[in-house]
């Protein structure tokens, strides 16, 4: 059946200012814009939340919205209410961990514990380097276990232990994504390349041959197909235990070249 014969718009909202980030929350879509507004959209029914400075970073788990901001503070959201607490240098990225939250703030990481927030506060835990010099992206891999990317590489960072293990040494990670069947990540890096790699593995593969950065990176469900894209060029690959094969689904590139 051809994707666009049931698709159909079923909502459409106003919101103050350019949206900068999107999420859903347990059905509820929730959007944080320029002006420093993080809006939760339930049944038509816009709840918002007042930052003090423009969002940089959003997360969403177990019913719980967090947002960081440029002004270094991060604000939960929940129907207990609003909590929030400051943290040391400007929110780059978040992700929840298990029924928790890790935090980026220039090159360090912080555990935001939600289920702590008292009068307003929340309770912040362990504050560490992972090493890979200014944080730049943060994804949940399974549990409590997540992938760091920065301007120096990567490193696995476990929220039950608080620790840092198996730093590679990349170019500038801006994009990542997770497989979390096959407890793998691809980190597309500011060089033009993708870097497959999976906990406990010595090394990662590397798929090179981009134009550009590769700043946008994304799996299928199953985990059979990995896309990637830098700049005009979009380009599908198919990873397995011995190598890869690419597939580049770009029409109008193809032609082009054929030109």
């Amino acid at each position: 059946m051809d994707l666009l014969t049931w698709v159909e718009v079923v909502r459409r909202d106003t919101l103050g200012d350019s949206a900068r980030h999107l999420a859903w929350s347990d059905g509820d879509l929730v959007a944080a814009c320029d002006d420093g507004t993080v809006c939760v959209a339930t049944d038509g029914v816009h709840v918002r939340h007042r930052l003090d400075a423009p969002p940089t970073a959003l997360a969403v788990g177990s019913g719980v919205v967090l947002c960081g901001a440029l002004d270094g503070r991060v604000v939960a959201f929940s129907t207990s209410g609003t909590a929030s607490a400051p943290l040391g240098g400007s929110i780059t990225a978040a992700a929840a961990i298990g029924d928790g939250f890790v935090v980026a703030h220039g090159d360090r990481l912080t555990v935001v514990d939600v289920d702590a927030a008292a009068d307003g506060e929340l309770r912040t835990g362990v504050t560490v380097d992972p090493g890979v010099g200014t944080v730049t992206v943060l994804d949940r891999i399974a549990g409590r276990m997540a992938v760091v990317g920065g301007i120096r590489g990567c490193s696995w960072f476990d929220g039950g232990f608080c620790s840092v293990d198996d730093h590679h040494a990349l170019p500038t990670i801006v994009a990542v994504a997770s497989d979390r069947r096959a407890r793998r990540v691809a980190l597309g890096d500011l060089g033009g390349s993708i870097h497959l790699l999976q906990p406990g593995r010595a090394e990662p593969v590397e798929l090179t041959g981009y134009p550009d950065r590769v700043g946008l990176v994304c799996w299928t469900t199953d985990g059979t197909h990995l896309c990637a894209a830098a700049a005009d060029e979009v380009t599908v690959w198919t990873p397995d235990e011995t190598g890869t094969t690419e597939h580049r689904h770009d029409r109008d590139r193809d032609d082009r070249d054929r030109d």
